[in-house]
């Protein structure tokens, strides 16, 4: 069975907010701190 799907903003990729720091040997620590959303398409 097919069906139509609408666009939403739920439908498109959500963009991830990242933080990352440097240790002191240089090596790298990274974080997901939240999603991002869209809030209106107008």
């Amino acid at each position: 069975m097919r069906k139509n799907i609408k666009n939403t903003e739920a439908i498109f990729p959500m963009p991830v907010l990242m933080i990352a720091t440097y240790n002191e040997d240089g090596s790298v620590d990274v974080m997901n701190a939240a999603w991002g959303t869209m809030l209106s398409r107008k």
